[in-house]
């Protein structure tokens, strides 16, 4: 009775995961921008003189005006606000919403394949942490290490209560050791990057928490994903060429989730 009642918490409370989650999509990238603005001015010894901002989860998003509680409802902040900032009137990011029914979506799903409240939260939080990072890869081509670190923490944990953690370490291990070394060959090969290294941390995030046996399905999956999603953008004449760098980590992610779902059925 435990269980069933945390669980419906879990998953009324996994819209609120879902609006950090978009919040964090947003805003991520501009802190990182600031962050190598100024270590760019700090090696040139040149003065940095940064933009006003909080980044603040309680401020709005585009004019950094505070927030009250109600502002962030999961959806129904959205609709309350008429789509439009409370402060400036601008429209608020469509993320929001779509992130927020998906978290809910995703806490559903886990909620009928696994019956451990605790072991449902920390999965809540991994496939949260694979769908933020491919958001901010797929726009901006890094992922951050925010993510794989709740990601590698939440996936030992959850093994700190079984036989199989050393395979899982292992796993990890190998896991990065492989694509590290076909990301060092290859792009000696091409005589420049193919794979950024933030690809490796995932795989090998993704490695610790679903083991050795998942390997091989993971990589050849978000291959096979890459390859189609390349062929479909050539054919419909779409800004990617054949020398296009593509984000490799939403389909590292999807392969993850897919194979994840599959195992705990």
């Amino acid at each position: 009775m435990m269980d069933q009642s945390l669980t419906l918490a879990i998953i009324f409370l996994s819209p609120f995961l879902g609006s950090y989650s978009a919040y964090f999509c947003i805003n991520w990238p501009k802190q990182q921008d600031l962050l190598w603005r100024r270590e760019a001015h700090e090696i040139l010894d040149l003065e940095f003189k940064p933009i006003s901002y909080s980044g603040s989860f309680w401020k709005s998003d585009c004019c950094q005006k505070p927030l009250k509680i109600h502002h962030r409802l999961p959806v129904m902040g959205y609709i309350l606000n008429q789509r439009r900032c409370p402060s400036c009137n601008n429209f608020l990011f469509k993320l929001y919403p779509a992130l927020e029914v998906t978290h809910l979506i995703i806490a559903i799903l886990l909620s009928l394949v696994i019956p451990n409240a605790i072991s449902l939260i920390l999965n809540l939080l991994i496939l949260s942490a694979l769908v933020t990072l491919s958001r901010i890869d797929f726009k901006t081509g890094y992922i951050p290490d925010e993510c794989c670190l709740v990601i590698l923490v939440c996936a030992l944990t959850i093994q700190l209560n079984t036989h199989t953690l050393s395979s899982h370490v292992l796993a990890m291990m190998l896991a990065f050791g492989a694509l590290f070394l076909l990301r060092y060959f290859f792009s000696m090969f091409k005589n420049q990057e193919v794979m950024g290294l933030g690809d490796v941390k995932l795989y090998s995030v993704m490695a610790a928490w679903l083991g050795p046996s998942a390997l091989t399905s993971i990589l050849l999956g978000a291959s096979l994903m890459a390859i189609l999603y390349t062929l479909a953008m050539l054919i419909t004449n779409s800004r990617v060429s054949k020398t296009s760098q593509i984000a490799f980590g939403p389909f590292l992610a999807i392969s993850g989730i897919v194979v994840f779902f599959y195992y705990a059925q």
